[in-house]
């Protein structure tokens, strides 16, 4: 058989195969007010029953869990759905394929436990590392085996350190027990610092001083009950002090020491560290960046941003509702009134013959809740620096610069004088 023979045979076994394949089509919607903006990913797999779509939606929701809402709408299909068919063929494995590169990806069950690509784990982990994996491909172009090796990487990275563990490096150990007083009994909610001494294991922070030790699995199931609210695990649910320092330690603790570690306990109950990375990211932002600046507008902490079309102003707004801390303006001329500041507090430049103002706030919402302030400073900064592409994904903002022309030099903030200014802007803890 020659080499066109041989190829013309290939083919049809390709085609064959993929008939008898159904497939998942995912289109995932953009987190923007433009509808029609959609990437996809599609999934197949012989137990896939028939070729349909997935509309996937990045619904806001009111969780404080950091749970990218784009990624877990594609668990939640996955999940309440079992379009995949993982428990209903736990007898054989479940094999099918992610992205235009057909990466594949098997799916198996031994004894009590599930196995993806030969890794155990639960079937939370899986779905979970799955979503994220069908996200990842639908940003990746490539057909061959470079786009595979990259998929195989990061689902294994998805794998290593599940969602969980993931949010408790960066947020801290989510924690809580209940303490009898003569009165009632009260709750204390807590958060504990955690450090990865080993690939598969954790040090906590369990006591002033003291760090116990403890797995990525049995991390996951920590957090999986103190922060979602899971009890799947009963060694990692309702521990007291004395059980989480037993269980982290392999050592019964004193009475003395389930004191001290109460006490220290009760001392770290919101996760500062997480707003204050996130506040170190605004001072680095600032530093490293030519187009970002810090100052103050009214004696509050602002951050002031060069775009291609105008400079915007992010301002704390001393507000708490989780998805708009922080408020946006466009510098811009008009008429005297709403979003006027008079008289015009920053130095500028201003070659019309109308009035300077700033415009706004425009309403510009985080998608999920629970974001730290200075991520929302750091999020609506780059938005702003390629403001390009804001205006094309918020439809709130363009009526704001309807008159303004891409690097226009018409209406703008006198930047030396602004950089000079920065000194004097408030601490960056205020």
């Amino acid at each position: 058989m020659n080499d066109k023979a041989k190829a013309a045979v290939k083919k049809m076994k390709t085609t064959v195969r993929k008939m008898n394949e159904g497939t998942l089509n995912f289109r995932i919607r953009h987190a923007s007010d433009d509808r029609t903006s959609i990437i996809e990913a599609p999934l197949s797999s012989r137990s896939i029953n028939r070729t349909r779509n997935v509309d996937i939606y990045a619904r806001r929701g009111n969780r404080s869990d950091a749970t990218e809402p784009t990624i877990q709408s594609i668990y939640q299909s996955l999940k309440n759905n079992n379009i995949i068919g993982i428990v209903r063929n736990s007898r054989r494995p479940v094999l099918f394929r992610i992205g235009r590169c057909r990466y594949l990806i098997s799916i198996h069950k031994e004894g009590a436990r599930y196995a993806i690509n030969g890794e155990k784990c639960n079937v939370e982990i899986i779905l979970k590392a799955i979503a994220r994996t069908i996200m990842r491909a639908a940003y990746l172009d490539g057909e061959g085996e470079e786009a595979q090796e990259a998929l195989d990487d990061y689902l294994n990275r998805c794998i290593d350190i599940p969602e969980n563990v993931a949010y408790a490096m960066e947020n801290r150990v989510p924690y809580h027990f209940f303490e009898r007083t003569e009165d009632e009994i009260i709750q204390h909610l807590t958060r504990m610092n955690l450090m990865q001494i080993d690939t598969n294991k954790f040090a906590i922070e369990i006591s002033s001083g003291v760090w116990g030790e403890i797995g990525t699995k049995e991390l996951n199931s920590l957090v999986d009950a103190y922060l979602i609210g899971r009890k799947r695990s009963k060694r990692w649910s309702n521990l007291p002090p004395a059980k989480l320092y037993y269980q982290t330690m392999d050592v019964k603790p004193t009475l003395a020491q389930v004191k001290v570690m109460k006490e220290f306990l009760k001392q770290n109950r919101k996760p500062e560290g997480a707003e204050k990375r996130a506040m170190e990211l605004f001072e680095n932002m600032c530093r490293d960046y030519p187009e970002i600046t810090k100052g103050q507008h009214k004696g509050v902490l602002a951050m002031f941003v060069r775009g291609k079309y105008a400079d915007w102003m992010i301002v704390d707004n001393q507000s708490k509702r989780g998805i708009q801390d922080v408020s946006t303006y466009v510098l811009t001329t008009g008429n005297t009134g709403e979003g006027q500041v008079t008289p015009f507090s920053h130095p500028i430049v201003n070659k019309t013959d109308n009035i300077v103002k700033w415009a706004g706030p425009i309403c510009i919402d985080n998608l999920s809740n629970g974001a730290t302030k200075g991520d929302q400073f750091a999020a609506r900064a780059f938005a702003c620096k390629n403001d390009s592409m804001l205006l094309k994904l918020v439809s709130t903002v363009s009526r704001y610069i309807r008159h303004h022309e891409e690097n226009q030099q018409d209406i703008r903030l006198d930047w030396d004088a602004m950089c000079e200014l920065s000194s004097e802007a408030p601490d960056i803890k205020s």
